[in-house]
């Protein structure tokens, strides 16, 4: 932006936050995530005598550039100068314990002339009383404009941001991660509308913006998947064609014999002792050759995954059934169609269609689980909930989806609904067996105590008003199907998992 005048940072806000909107729309439909610019100017030196008659004055001027009715004004930031003397004092400790999750990955540059008041800004965005409830603030580096420092700033979903698939970060590393996807995207979107404060408007461009949103997905996708193959190899990425993002993409655009990419990867440390290999490949193919790594993805069969470090492909084995907690083992899975996607501990982390990442999406945790779990069939003990949740958690890394229905009448519904499904001799639903029942259409039906009698049931149901003509056959199947019985006073419920990764719970 040429001239920092409130007609230019009006549009410039206007436009910031519809993009916002987009990207995080999959998160909270309807939400309009507010975006704002902190300006910080040095304030003039007093004279010699005012310095004796009054307090000394702030060494920073502030104003805040937001649209009308903003709760946040200048004299929030009286404290600012002293939280800033004790960020900076703090710096060394800092850059070695500050929680990943509090703050996107960027911020912690050492050599950013500016990181401390960055910090600054951040805390008193969020410790201020006057913050609107459920919002995190995050803050951009700075934009240099004369003598003045400008922020942007981006206000997110607290509920969004602690359901969002993530992985732990040891307070003590000194490298500094993403924990998940959702963070890296609000790092490269302050990121690049940082860089927008510096450039001069563009006609050409829709909005006056230079970067488009594919390249704020995109990049962001690319860091966050860096950081994972960090993770396992402790190296950083090649720029461009053996980064590891573009090896992915690459393999799932690759086709072999007229067969699609389908299989999956194991990304873990060469000596990972949970992986047990019955393939080693001695002369350990690179990754990176993409040929070669998507003809040996049609081994990947029946529960066998190839293994790699994310720089070779070690061998081939099956995916551990338990992984060490907080262990650094991702699951690529090739799922057809220029698609792919990175799990890690049944959760998925990030997905990739044609190349480009799918914005995230608010998830459901375990807690939410079990608290549905506990209210719709009235459960006092712990064990029983457990047992339905780390069901629900395997349904979930299911590439295809599946669908559970959860009834306490389920041994009467299996009889009941015999012709249109596979009734099976009852027994208790383990994550491994689930994942064998998947294969075929139709609902898993299972009773409260976890114990499934029918596989492949195609539900009924009276037509409801609660129904979705943009959702798919499963989903609207479901409804029907739990409006029905509740209406006759039976307690169940369904969890719907989508193809895409989406869960829904329908009580």
């Amino acid at each position: 932006m040429q001239e920092f005048s409130p007609p230019n940072v009006q549009k410039f806000l206007s436009d910031a936050e519809e993009r916002a909107a987009y990207l995080f729309s999959r998160a909270d439909k309807g939400a309009k995530p507010p975006v704002f610019i902190v300006s910080a100017a040095e304030a003039e030196a007093p004279a010699p005598a005012e310095i004796q008659q009054t307090p000394p004055p702030r060494a920073h001027k502030f104003s805040v550039f937001a649209q009308k009715d903003f709760w946040l004004s200048e004299e929030d930031f009286a404290e600012f100068e002293k939280v800033l003397a004790k960020v900076s004092a703090q710096g060394a400790e800092r850059k070695l314990s500050r929680r990943i999750s509090d703050l996107p990955s960027s911020y912690t540059s050492a050599n950013s002339q500016f990181a401390d008041m960055r910090e600054a800004i951040f805390k008193l965005l969020n410790a201020s009383a006057k913050k609107p409830h459920g919002l995190k603030f995050f803050v951009s580096e700075a934009s240099i404009a004369g003598g003045a420092k400008r922020f942007v700033a981006l206000g997110v979903d607290e509920n969004f941001l602690s359901n969002t698939p993530s992985l732990e970060v040891s307070a003590e590393s000194e490298t500094f991660l993403s924990p998940s996807f959702a963070l890296s995207l609000i790092d490269e979107f302050l990121e690049k509308h940082r860089i927008e404060l510096d450039m001069p408007p563009d006609a050409t461009e829709a909005g006056g913006f230079h970067f488009g949103l594919d390249s704020i997905l995109y990049q962001a996708g690319r860091n966050f998947v860096s950081d994972i193959a960090f993770r396992i190899s402790g190296k950083s990425q090649p720029i461009w064609r053996e980064h590891l993002f573009t090896i992915c993409t690459q393999i799932s655009r690759t086709s072999y014999e007229l067969g699609e990419a389908a299989g999956s990867l194991i990304l873990a440390p060469a000596d990972a002792e949970y992986i047990a290999r019955s393939i080693n490949f001695s002369g350990e193919p690179l990754l990176s050759n993409i040929r070669s790594t998507r003809k040996l993805l049609e081994l990947a069969k029946d529960a066998m995954a190839l293994h790699s470090d994310a720089e070779k492909v070690l061998g081939l084995g099956k995916i551990p059934r338990r992984i060490p907690k907080n262990s650094n083992c991702f699951i690529v899975d090739f799922l057809g169609n220029h698609k792919w996607r990175i799990r890690h501990a049944n959760k998925i982390l990030i997905e990739v269609s044609y190349g480009m990442p799918v914005p995230p999406r608010l998830t459901h945790s375990g807690s939410e689980f079990a608290a549905e779990i506990k209210r719709v069939f009235a459960f006092k003990g712990s064990r029983k909930v457990e047992r339905l949740v780390e069901l629900i958690e395997a349904g979930m890394g299911e590439k295809k989806g599946t669908m559970l229905v959860i009834s306490k009448k389920a041994k009467e519904e299996a009889k009941r609904l015999a012709a249109q499904s596979t009734p099976i001799a009852p027994i208790v639903l383990t994550r491994q067996l689930l994942g064998s029942l998947t294969a075929i259409d139709g609902a898993i039906l299972l009773d409260h105590n976890g114990v499934c009698h029918s596989i492949g049931t195609i539900l009924d149901g009276m037509a409801t008003a609660k129904g979705d003509s943009s959702r798919g056959a499963r989903y609207n199947s479901a409804v029907k199907y739990i409006d029905s019985r509740k209406a006759l006073g039976e307690s169940c419920m369904a969890v719907v998992i989508s193809e895409d990764g989406n869960v829904d719970l329908i009580s």
